[in-house]
């Protein structure tokens, strides 16, 4: 409570705090232009006296307006800046080998400039250079800066030297053969082909087409195809051990039940297990299913059959089917082994019971994934019906 009780009183003071340094109630004779030129501001000011009620309205104070003075004061500080702020990455002005960075606005003054330049075809209005034509001791070019604040003008001139680009020996040697393979060219304009050089300043050349390096991209392709294929077949083996689950589970209450009738009968449950594969081993020889939870049964059997000790073949049997009423299948039979026939009985009605009620309710999982599965095609066709329904009347308003 004391926590709470804070912050309301918190939340007064700040909203007491502000009201009062705001100067809201405070007689208004002036509001105040914005210091640049050519920008206005807008105020929310209630009025008094224009009607019986108070009247919010929005009044507009209009651009600052520069004096004859001020305006040539302006121009002088915006003139200061351009010489360090046109440089772009240049050093100075009087070495210019890359473009400019021609301002054509002063935010802070409120003046806007616009730029000529004597030979834009070296350096133009913009600022970009053209200097690879350039001879090395460069080229002096006059830039003018046309100044206003809306009123007042005033036109700087600024010198600008553009020398050539600087590059490297590999540089110059390519763009000199280059200039040599232009020349042949023209040399050989009327012959159908290009016939290039054996030699150039007595070096002996040779020449080959550039490697396509879209081929480099093949070697990403197959590895990238092979994790695909690798996650393909993790994919398909979790859906083919989801599929197996599912029958395994389908199948459990018959082979419970059949567990039960057996050892019912009097038969103990290696007899009921036996009589249980070779029923199953006979159907899948007239051309039956093969089902997952029979298999494992048959292997134990077989291993029974070689010698492998009871206990330890339904404790594999359980691991070997991974699901849990196998694996508590292969408690029971191992619990009960040695105790007798009718406790193992009336614990097998019991897991049967309850393995029904299993069945169902994965029944019931089943239809509940194929009504969402259907949905799908329920909804193409319904878009499918939607647009055969829209698009005549769009035509027609169209």
């Amino acid at each position: 409570m004391k926590i709470q009780a804070f912050f309301i009183a918190a939340g007064f003071l700040l909203y007491g705090g502000l009201t009062f340094f705001s100067g809201k109630g405070e007689n208004i004779k002036a509001v105040p232009r914005s210091s640049i030129a050519g920008e206005t501001v807008s105020y929310e000011i209630e009025v008094q006296g224009l009607e019986k009620e108070d009247q919010l309205l929005t009044i507009t104070a209009g651009e600052r307006k520069y004096s004859e003075e001020e305006a040539k004061e302006r121009f002088d500080q915006v003139r200061q800046q351009l010489n360090t702020q046109i440089l772009g990455e240049n050093l100075s002005l009087k070495e210019v080998r890359t473009d400019l960075t021609l301002m054509s606005w002063s935010e802070n003054l409120g003046i806007r400039i616009r730029w000529d330049s004597e030979k834009p075809e070296i350096l133009d209005r913009y600022g970009k250079v053209n200097n690879k034509e350039l001879g090395p001791e460069g080229e002096p070019i006059w830039l003018k800066a046309a100044m206003t604040d809306g009123e007042h003008q005033r036109t700087y001139e600024i010198l600008v030297t553009v020398l050539p680009p600087i590059i490297s020996q590999k540089e110059q040697t390519a763009e000199d053969f280059l200039k040599e393979l232009k020349k042949l060219d023209m040399e050989q304009e009327q012959t159908d082909q290009f016939v290039l050089p054996d030699q150039y300043k007595g070096k002996e050349l040779s020449y080959t087409y550039k490697e396509d390096e879209s081929y480099k991209i093949l070697p990403l392709l197959g590895i990238a195809a092979a994790v695909i294929y690798s996650l393909k077949g993790k994919q398909k083996k979790a859906e083919e051990e989801k599929i197996k689950d599912r029958q395994m589970m389908v199948d459990y209450p018959e082979i419970i039940s059949k567990l039960t009738i057996f050892t019912g009968a009097g038969m103990t449950v290696r007899l009921s297990w036996e009589r249980i594969v070779k029923d199953y081993e006979k159907r899948k020889s007239k051309g039956g299913q093969v089902r997952y939870a029979y298999e494992e049964m048959s292997r134990t059997y077989h291993q029974l059959q070689k010698g492998m000790m009871e206990g330890k073949a339904y404790e594999e049997f359980g691991k070997n089917c991974r699901l849990q009423p196998y694996l508590r299948l292969a408690g029971l039979i191992e619990q009960n082994r040695k105790e007798g026939v009718k406790n193992l009985r009336n614990l097998l009605s019991i897991e049967m019971n309850a393995a029904f009620e299993e069945r169902k309710n994965l029944a019931r999982k089943l239809g509940e994934e194929a009504g969402t599965k259907l949905l799908i095609p329920l909804f193409m066709t319904l878009g499918i019906v939607m647009i055969m329904v829209m698009l005549p009347a769009l035509m027609a308003f169209s």
